[in-house]
């Protein structure tokens, strides 16, 4: 009753109340600043929890005022996102008032020391030189981009320990899975070449066997025992070609080997991809996390959820990462932004170039015109069997023994049907591979990298830009890597 008159005296002496904030209906929060938001959230509720835990309430199923009890003391992470809505109102509603009433909100930017700025030069030289070695002579030429050992035995001890931890996260995490995963892709790639390579020329092989067992069993009676050799070795090749199409299908040697290339081209953009995330900067701990997390997934990948990744449509705008909501060392994102730069674009496009050459070279049949060639001698030589039949109708002498082909229709028709299977024999293999369009293929990635490149080190000075511009290249890799694989999928010994 007391306690009822006091609140009734205070309702009278107070005059009427009507909440009026700051008006934000015109105001919009830029994307650097909305991620702010997020973290002045949780800043938010940690500051409530601190209180309640002050005033000697703990965690509870629900809320008991008489045992001080509450559900939300948590952190803010396990809240549900109902429960996370009060605080981001808040947040928000409180950083959208400072903006109305004409006041900026700018990150501090960060400073870099000279001791640092020399440690970060020397790296970056020493990163560099390694990147020389790669791809010149070949030192760590296969596996430079995924190996960081020697990268952080190079840092300068006591600095950039962000860039230590992340490189020792991804060394430990991510690189003794690609490796695995890599080493078997190129062992299968080999046997998948070694098997298309017994399927594809003795097939040619016993038809070229056929042919001339039949040409010199024209020859007469004294070279039967060739084309009874030829016949044999007709039967032989042919049972080797089957048998290699046999064990190709049964033992899925090609679906295997474009299944662990994909894994392991997914966990290489993993790996830089991984350097864009905000809680890199923010929250260690959640990142390594999220990258256990993902590396697990890429394992799991099965065959045919990597043909159906390798057809998906690619999307048009890579996601950009948030700004970090807190301080990011300028050191540290100048010498990650370096190694991306490094390790990533420009030994990707040397890659890119060194293939474009490999695949060039092996594209010879093409080049050469070798198919078009062969075709048209075939059609000289029955020309030719064709003018020297209306030339020489009645031959004399010219016919084989026993037979009433005469040995120059004999020679020009074997020849006219030889040239053809040849020449189908390199179409084949160029096929099963698809050197001329992976050809064209990595020449136009090359071009698009140079660009690129050079925007790379204006973007490191700023994290906004560093991370999407890391975004952005992952983006373009990993189109790229899906349109390779369905181009792998079109070639003639996919089945």
């Amino acid at each position: 009753m007391i306690q009822d008159a006091h609140a009734s005296t205070i309702q009278k002496l107070m005059p009427s109340y009507t909440p009026s904030p700051i008006n934000t209906d015109n105001v919009e929060l830029p994307p650097e600043i909305t991620a702010l938001s997020e973290r002045l959230a949780e800043s938010i509720h940690d500051v409530w929890a601190l209180e309640r835990i002050a005033q000697g309430w703990k965690h509870g199923p629900k809320r008991d005022d008489a045992l001080k009890e509450h559900p939300c003391l948590v952190p803010y992470d396990a809240l549900s996102e109902s429960e996370k809505v009060f605080d981001r109102k808040t947040a928000s509603a409180s950083l959208k008032s400072v903006l109305a009433l004409g006041y900026e909100i700018k990150r501090k930017p960060a400073v870099i020391e000279p001791g640092e700025q020399r440690d970060l030069t020397a790296w970056q030289q020493a990163l560099e030189a390694e990147a020389g070695k790669a791809n010149k002579d070949g030192a760590r030429g296969w596996t430079f981009d995924m190996d960081d050992g020697p990268e952080i035995a190079s840092l300068p001890p006591g600095g950039m320990n962000v860039a230590r931890e992340v490189l020792r996260e991804l060394q430990d995490r991510v690189f003794p899975v690609w490796q695995a995963e890599d080493a078997t892709a190129l062992q299968k790639q080999a046997r998948h070449a070694r098997i298309a390579a017994f399927a594809i020329w003795p097939g040619i092989l016993a038809v070229v066997c056929a042919i001339l067992q039949l040409s010199f069993h024209h020859f007469g009676q004294a070279w039967r025992g060739v084309a009874e050799m030829f016949l044999m070795l007709e039967f032989a090749l042919v049972m080797a070609a089957v048998a290699a199409v046999l064990i190709g299908l049964l033992s899925n040697v090609h679906h295997g080997w474009l299944a662990h290339r994909q894994r392991a081209e997914r966990l290489r953009g993993l790996k830089f991809r991984a350097l864009s995330w905000p809680e890199l900067w923010c929250d260690f701990e959640r990142w390594k996390t999220r990258l256990a997390h993902e590396v697990g997934e890429l394992r799991a990948v099965t065959t045919k959820a990597a043909h159906h990744w390798a057809q998906d449509s690619d999307t048009v705008h890579p996601e950009l990462p948030e700004v970090p909501a807190c301080v990011v060392p300028e050191a540290d994102l100048k010498a990650l932004s370096a190694l991306y730069r490094v390790k990533r674009l420009e030994f990707q496009h040397h890659y890119f170039g060194r293939q474009s050459v490999n695949a060039d070279r092996s594209s010879w049949v093409v080049n050469t015109k070798l198919g078009l060639v062969l075709f048209f001698l075939s059609v000289v030589f029955v020309l030719m069997h064709a003018g020297h039949h209306y030339l020489h109708e009645a031959p004399a002498g010219g016919a084989a023994q026993g037979h009433g082909l005469p040995l120059f229709d004999v020679v020009t028709i074997s020849l006219a049907a030889l040239l053809p299977v040849i020449g189908f024999g390199f179409r084949a293999w160029l096929a099963a591979f698809e050197a001329p369009r992976s050809r064209n293929l990595y020449r136009a990635k090359a071009l698009a990298l140079e660009d690129y490149m050079k925007r790379s080190e204006e973007a490191a000075g700023d994290v906004g830009q560093a991370l999407a511009h890391i975004a952005q290249g992952e983006h373009f890799f990993i189109n790229e890597h899906r349109e390779w694989c369905r181009l792998q999928m079109e070639a003639e010994w996919f089945v």
